[in-house]
């Protein structure tokens, strides 16, 4: 057994019997690393902070329900996912629309233009696009969720998932490239 799997059996055992000690550890072990993903999910700070806290309670409340501790990172992350994307569907501003036939006959945003930022810089960026449009973008860029499996996570049709998808790159890289005007301008 290695000596990472060790210690998350350790921790999950210690947890799942409430011990605060461990608890605190396990949540000092991934706190920094999730709230970094509520950050993608939230709009702000304080958004974030409530993904953030409602996805650990979840986590203590259901680690009794883990398969194996080799999964606890995986596992944790995709909590904290799922969270964010409850919280965003319960917003009333997820609940606008976009016109999916104009999004369809635009141009896709240029991938090379996202890498000429910072990741605090996209990390802004994003945090600023529509709710629907920064939550698909987050599953399908950042977590590596296929178009159908974001249809089925947030209810949605593939088409829709692609418009967003389309959308959020395209008002990313109007962000970026009047980022860069103003750059070149001061």
């Amino acid at each position: 057994m290695t000596k990472e799997k060790q210690l998350y059996d350790d921790l999950i055992s210690a947890c799942i019997r409430k011990e605060a000690r461990a608890q605190k550890e396990l949540y000092d072990l991934f706190a920094p690393a999730m709230f970094k993903v509520c950050m993608r999910y939230a709009q702000d700070e304080s958004a974030a902070q409530d993904i953030f806290q409602d996805a650990f309670v979840k986590i203590f409340q259901n680690l009794h329900r883990i398969e194996s501790s080799a999964h606890l990172p995986g596992w944790i992350k995709k909590i904290v996912v799922y969270t964010a994307i409850d919280f965003l569907r319960s917003s009333a501003k997820y609940a606008q629309h976009q016109n999916i036939d104009q999004a369809y006959q635009l141009a896709s945003a240029d991938q090379t233009v996202f890498q000429q930022l910072g990741a605090e810089e996209i990390m802004s960026l994003v945090q600023k696009l529509p709710p629907r449009s920064r939550m698909v973008f987050n599953l399908y860029v950042m977590e590596g969720y296929t178009h159908k499996e974001i249809g089925e996570l947030l209810q949605i049709n593939e088409g829709t998932s692609k418009s967003q998808l389309f959308e959020a790159k395209r008002a990313l890289q109007k962000a970026i490239e009047k980022n860069e005007r103003i750059q070149m301008i001061g």
